[in-house]
C-alpha cells in the first residue's frame, strides 16, 4: 500500500515550510510525507492538477497580496477580477481532490487590509457549502502559537520568503492541521452511553460490548456504581450464578438491573466511548463487537 501524501502549492516561496510539516506530521503519529508544487503554481494546480494528483490532501498556502506583487499602486479592481478567479478554481479543483485545504496567510500591515479581509469571509462561505473544502486562517492560528514575529521584509524582498521561521512553524501546522481529516481512516461509529443504559443497565445484562482488537477505541472514565449501591443499601440480592429477572419492591427498574448486573459480573463494566481530535490527540475510531457475557 502506498504512503499517502500532502501535496503543498502556494503563491509564494514555501520551501522553509517542509521541515515542520514533516515535524508537525510526525508529532501527530500521522503516516504521510509531504510535496511541493513548482514556485507559485497554487492556481495553475488548481485548474491542472500536478503535484496535487493523488494526494490525501492538496493545500493551498494564499497570500493575496502577491495578486498584486509587482503592481503598484493596488488596483482595486484588478484584485477583485483576481478573487473571482480565484474561487472559479477553486471550485472546479474540488471535482478532481479528495480535500482541498485553503491556508489564508498573512501580508504586511496596508490601507487595504479591509478589502483582504472582506475576500477572506467569501472563501470561508464558500467553504461552508462545500464540505472538502476547508480555509484556514494562519494569523489566528500564529496567535495560538504564540507567534510575535511574522515577517521577513529582507527574505521577501530577495526571495520572496515573506515569513520568519516562527510563521513558517504555524504554517507547517496549519497545513498538518488541515489535513488530519483525510489522513485519518474514516469515521465508523460512535457510541455515547451518557445513563449507563447499554453497559450498567439492562442491555448490559445479557451481552456486554467490548472493542474490537484491531480497533482504536477508548476507555473512558470509570463507571459510576451508583445505582448499584442504592440496590445493596435496600437489600437486593441475586442468587450466584443465577438469572433471575426479580426486582425489589418500589425500586426503580434500572436499580434493580443494575443490582443484577453487578451481581452476576466478576469484571467491572467497561465503558467504550469512541473520540476523535486533531492536532495533540489524534486518533481513530474502529468497529466493536459483542462477545457473550460469562455468567
Amino acid at each position: 500500500m502506498e504512503q499517502p501524501f500532502v501535496a503543498i502549492a502556494s503563491t509564494f516561496t514555501c520551501d522553509p515550510v517542509r521541515r515542520w510539516a514533516e515535524f508537525w506530521l510526525e508529532q501527530a503519529g500521522l503516516n504521510a510525507s509531504v510535496s511541493f508544487a513548482a514556485y507559485g503554481q497554487l492556481e495553475f494546480e488548481l485548474r491542472g492538477p500536478q503535484a496535487f494528483r493523488g494526494a490525501a490532501c492538496c493545500v493551498g498556502l494564499l497570500r493575496m497580496d502577491d495578486w498584486q506583487r509587482g503592481h503598484a499602486p493596488f488596483d482595486a479592481d484588478r484584485f477583485e477580477d483576481d478573487l473571482s478567479t480565484f474561487l472559479v478554481s477553486v471550485r472546479g479543483a474540488l471535482a478532481n481532490v479528495r480535500r482541498l485545504v485553503i491556508c489564508i496567510c498573512p501580508g504586511r500591515p496596508s490601507a487595504h487590509a479591509p478589502l483582504l479581509a472582506a475576500a477572506a469571509e467569501r472563501l470561508k462561505a464558500l467553504a461552508s457549502s462545500e464540505p472538502r473544502l476547508a480555509i484556514i486562517d494562519a494569523l489566528t492560528l500564529a496567535r495560538q502559537y504564540a507567534v510575535t514575529d511574522v515577517h521577513d521584509a529582507l527574505g521577501d524582498e530577495i526571495g520572496h520568503m515573506p515569513y520568519t521561521e516562527q510563521m513558517w512553524c504555524a504554517l507547517g501546522a496549519a497545513a498538518v492541521r488541515g489535513s488530519v481529516p483525510a489522513l485519518l481512516p474514516p469515521l465508523k461509529l460512535v457510541v455515547v452511553d451518557c445513563d449507563y443504559t447499554l453497559w450498567s443497565h439492562a442491555l448490559g445484562e445479557a451481552r456486554r460490548l467490548q472493542p474490537h482488537p484491531h480497533s482504536h477505541t477508548r476507555t473512558a472514565d470509570t463507571p459510576r456504581r451508583a445505582g448499584s449501591a442504592r440496590a445493596d443499601a435496600a437489600g437486593e440480592s441475586c442468587a450466584a450464578g443465577g438469572t433471575s429477572r426479580s426486582r425489589m419492591r418500589g425500586a426503580p427498574p434500572r436499580a434493580a438491573a443494575a443490582a443484577q448486573a453487578a451481581a452476576r459480573a466478576r469484571r467491572p463494566p467497561r465503558h467504550c466511548v469512541a473520540q476523535r481530535a486533531g492536532r495533540g490527540a489524534c486518533s481513530s475510531l474502529g468497529r466493536a463487537e459483542a462477545a457473550s457475557m460469562s455468567r
